[in-house]
């Protein structure tokens, strides 16, 4: 196989864009498998078959649809399962040098010459994966390769994504990062500006935010309404999400807000 191939997941929809992308480090021991993806036994197949021997398993957050195939992948291979969320670990033990107890941690040194970034925002478990020798950045669903990553209340936060980009901004540039490949979409060939985007994005999310509230908006409904007018239906569940993180980071979430009552149910 190449140094990083992609296999997709036949799982596309309004969230996953055109599919999960799971993608093959080769390394020394065996291949990498960064983000298994949904539990499909047709995408497990053909994991196996492009990969050969696979030496870890590699989860850059705890979603399902990146994270589900782990256990399945594992269980025909008996590779460990390593991640930042400590519960999603397998096979890997505390004293593993690729994990601090048992879970990944900043600045890892993985098989297949890959580096941990941690970067929460999207989730509290967020991680990228730098590859030096292909100059390339595994980014999960921190940075898509279309549209920008939801950061869905409570396991996103605000500042934890505009820190975790502003970081990533520094990165590129000193590492000369030459393409960003994402969890979903297709590959980004200018890192730099993308994630320059992104974080201007993000800013321009919160003033937007900040002005329906002034204005009068008060609950998730009412400001999603105002920020995401026209909003495609089937979008309207995660974008409320993102408003509930957003007013959270502005103290503006109320807690007796009916759409946290309706989560709460």
């Amino acid at each position: 196989m190449d140094m990083i191939e992609r296999v997709r997941a036949d799982n596309p929809g309004p969230m996953t864009l055109t599919g999960t992308n799971t993608w093959l480090v080769a390394g020394p021991t065996g291949t990498v498998v960064a983000d298994p993806g949904p539990d499909l036994p047709e995408h497990l197949e053909r994991i196996l078959a492009a990969a050969g021997t696979i030496g870890a398993i590699v989860l850059t957050h705890r979603h399902h649809d990146h994270s589900d195939l782990a256990g399945p992948l594992a269980t025909r291979t008996a590779a460990p399962v390593l991640a930042a969320d400590a519960q999603l670990c397998r096979g890997a033990s505390p004293s593993d040098p690729r994990a601090r107890r048992g879970a990944l941690a900043a600045g890892a040194q993985l098989p297949g010459g890959l580096r941990v970034l941690t970067t929460p925002g999207h989730t509290d478990d967020s991680i990228c994966l730098w590859h030096p020798a292909s100059r390339s950045l595994l980014t999960g669903d921190t940075v898509l390769g279309q549209g920008s990553s939801v950061i869905a209340y409570p396991e996103g936060e605000v500042a934890a994504s505009l820190a975790s980009l502003t970081a990533l901004v520094g990165f590129a540039e000193q590492h000369d990062v030459q393409q960003l490949l994402p969890g979903h979409g297709e590959v980004v060939t200018e890192p730099v500006v993308r994630l320059r985007h992104d974080l201007a994005h993000r800013h321009e999310r919160i003033d937007q935010v900040k002005a329906a509230v002034a204005t009068g908006h008060r609950t998730v409904a009412e400001v999603t309404a105002v920020v995401h007018a026209g909003l495609d239906e089937r979008l309207v569940g995660a974008a409320r999400a993102s408003i509930a993180a957003h007013l959270a980071h502005l103290e503006a979430l109320d807690d007796t807000d009916p759409w946290l009552a309706g989560r709460a149910r």
